[in-house]
């Protein structure tokens, strides 16, 4: 199960980017949020952080949404991601 104050921080990320305009990254942190993550290294980093993750501190979402974000760009992920298939 997920932590809460990381699933709180996706969640609040998720609105934020939301109100701002991207419902891509809105939804994407809301999924994070509230999804089971696989077993994985990531995972494991994550839900041991220590110290504040919100958005005043470490601001984890958008870190972890930026890095896939770098892999959208370098065509190493989900090469029909909105954000990059118009450019494309």
């Amino acid at each position: 199960m997920m932590p809460a104050p990381l699933s709180d921080a996706f969640m609040l990320q998720g609105e934020a980017c939301a109100a701002l305009g991207s419902a891509f990254m809105g939804q994407l942190c809301r999924l994070l949020g509230t999804s089971d993550w696989p077993d994985t290294p990531l995972r494991t980093r994550y839900f041991a952080w220590k110290g504040d993750i919100g958005p005043s501190a470490q601001s984890l979402p958008p870190r972890l949404a930026g890095g896939q974000h770098a892999l959208v760009i370098n065509g190493d992920l989900l090469a029909g991601c909105p954000s990059t298939a118009a450019g494309r």
